[in-house]
């Protein structure tokens, strides 16, 4: 008998199996976890959104008009998206190279590509042959605020990425 956790679908396991020196990882893996501030926002945001569904469904139940409905789905086909693109926001990598998800775009670079990696107080860049790409590992950032000894792992953890390579 096997036993699966509840909502495993979310996070699957690992494919079991012997690992080698040929083994590669290819799914992207976050490089810091999520700050307690952008966590906050970010359930916070969460809830808000399902209360609006909740509320629109309400109002659309009650007085079930053509414009009610349309501003229902309307603000739901924009809040939705929004929302699950807020929590993708990060810099991930694998074997492969990183990819950095902004609001508004994604970047996704080989590790050939990535010249070198330059850090100071303010944040991590990489360098690249066409120019420098700031990352989400800063200090400043909602990850990292008050929690300067995170953003130094971070920091390390995507330079061993990278000089592993």
């Amino acid at each position: 008998m096997t036993q699966r956790r509840i909502f495993a679908f979310l996070w699957p396991d690992a494919p079991q199996g012997p690992v080698d020196d040929q083994a590669r990882q290819v799914r992207y893996l976050r490089v810091s976890g999520r700050g307690p501030l952008r966590m906050v926002l970010l359930v916070a945001l969460s809830l808000l959104t399902f209360g609006l569904g909740l509320v629109g469904i309400l109002v659309v139940s009650v007085s079930p008009t053509i414009p009610a409905l349309a501003v229902v789905i309307v603000a739901l086909a924009i809040l939705v998206p929004f929302l699950a693109r807020c929590w993708q926001v990060g810099t991930y990598v694998n074997d492969h190279g990183v990819r950095i998800i902004w609001l508004w775009r994604t970047i996704q670079l080989p590790w050939a590509s990535v010249t070198s990696i330059d850090s100071d107080s303010r944040g991590v860049t990489l360098q690249t042959r066409s120019g420098a790409i700031s990352t989400h590992i800063a200090s400043r950032g909602l990850d990292y605020l008050g929690r300067p000894e995170v953003y130094v792992i971070s920091r390390d953890r995507l330079i061993n990425w990278w000089q592993a390579r």
